[in-house]
């Protein structure tokens, strides 16, 4: 998206890295660029473009009210840049919001099936869509459970989230236990 409330002549662009970058402010008036930021487990902060000239900037990064040193998580932050007035430029602040998004994760379950009185087996499941960000691992982010019951039956198996800087999709599957014969 972008946010212009003054005069459009100046852009913060997001880099490729997720980083937005101040590239020019000439006549008091900052744009704000963010497109498509993902949760990565990594800071995202405002940085200048060394062409940019722009000293004594000052950026604070909010989440609802409390001021935090920079956003990391997935979830929507207020970002308030400020360049005060200087030789080269006019005084310029904008707020603007900043949302990282959840990554996207699609897991398929295999269907199980055990007799009754037989030890359960781990449930298994292949990620099929999606990647995990940073170092994080399967169990980090989710975990694959089925309901509670031990009787012979069909019992569902699905996934429950561990973290919510993720949205993992997924179709239940069964988990069947036979009567022993």
């Amino acid at each position: 998206f972008t946010v212009d409330n003054y005069n459009g002549d100046g852009i913060v662009v997001l880099n490729k890295n997720g980083k937005p970058n101040i590239v020019n402010q000439m006549n008091g008036s900052i744009e704000f660029q963010a497109d498509g930021v993902t949760f990565e487990g990594e800071s995202y902060e405002v940085e200048f473009d060394a062409i940019s000239n722009i000293e004594n900037a000052e950026i604070k990064y909010y989440k609802g009210l409390r001021e935090i040193s920079k956003p990391t998580d997935a979830g929507t932050y207020k970002v308030v840049i400020t360049v005060p007035e200087s030789a080269t430029y006019k005084k310029a602040s904008l707020e603007v919001s900043l949302v990282i998004a959840k990554r996207e994760l699609i897991v398929e379950i295999d269907n199980q099936e055990v007799t009754y009185g037989d030890d359960e087996e781990a449930k298994t499941y292949e990620l099929i869509a999606g990647e995990l960000a940073f170092n994080h691992k399967d169990e980090d982010v989710f975990e694959v459970v089925r309901s509670e019951g031990d009787n012979a039956g069909t019992y569902d198996i699905y996934v429950e989230i561990i973290n919510d800087n993720y949205t993992v999709l997924f179709e239940k599957a069964s988990y069947v236990i036979n009567p022993k014969v």
